[in-house]
This record gives structure tokens, sequence and C-alpha cells, in this order.
């Protein structure tokens, strides 16, 4: 049995540790991941005016800001106790506003934090051999 640990876990947005266990044939029998990521949502709204929440939320992050204002809209429909009234209509907005997101999150991770490592020459052979695979 062997021990793996990758930390940091890099190309990703925030920090994260993996540690796995391999077994003597490579296949991974254990893994476990950790995250101290402190966005501070919980601090930044004290003593604000929850109807606020959905745009201060936004503000947290860069790559997904629809996410957290979303998730802070929703806490805000089942505070005021409006979730089951929400108009279908702005239901899909939600959803097409969260799918456009997911797009540009996803984007912004190939052409920022990932894609610069395919156009480095040192990864030229590791990436070929992946590509036989």
């Amino acid at each position: 049995m062997v021990n793996v640990t990758v930390d940091p876990l890099t190309r990703i947005e925030g920090h994260q540790r993996i540690s796995t266990e391999v077994g003597a044939d490579g296949v991974i029998t254990d893994a476990q991941s950790s995250s101290l990521i402190f966005r501070g949502f919980e601090r930044i709204l004290q003593k604000q005016d929850p109807r606020d929440a959905a745009f201060l939320t936004q503000r947290i992050c860069g790559v997904c800001p629809i996410s957290h204002g979303l998730t802070a809209t929703n806490a805000l429909d089942n505070l005021y106790g409006v979730a089951e009234h929400v108009p279908k209509d702005a239901l899909v907005m939600r959803n097409i506003f969260q799918g456009l997101n997911m797009i540009a999150s996803h984007a912004t991770h190939i052409y920022v934090l990932f894609g610069p490592d395919l156009a480095n020459p040192a990864y030229k052979k590791v990436l070929t051999t992946l590509g036989d695979t």
C-alpha cells in the first residue's frame, strides 16, 4: 500500500489537498479530499439588509458569481416564504443564467487555469502519451 498526497492541488479555483492509498496493483483503494476555503459569506452578511445578500455574495468569486447569487436568492425565497410561489418563468431564467455561468466557468478553467499547461513544451510528451490511451 502506497500513500500518495497531492498538496496543493493546482489548476482549480481555491486550494485543495488530495490523499490516496494505492494498492500494489495500482488501484486506488481510498481517497480523501480536504479544502480550507473560507469565503466569509457569513461574516460579510452580518449587519447587512438580507435583501442585499444576492448582490453581495456575487462579489466573492470571479469565476462563479451566478451560483452564489442564485443560492442567496433561493435562501431569501425560503426565508420570506415565497419559494413555492416563484413564477415558472423566473425559475427558467435562473436555470438559464446558471447554465450560461457554467459555460463561462468551464471556459475560464480551460483557458486560464489549465490551458497554459497545454502550450508548455515540457508537457508535450505527457499530453501526447495520454492521447494514445
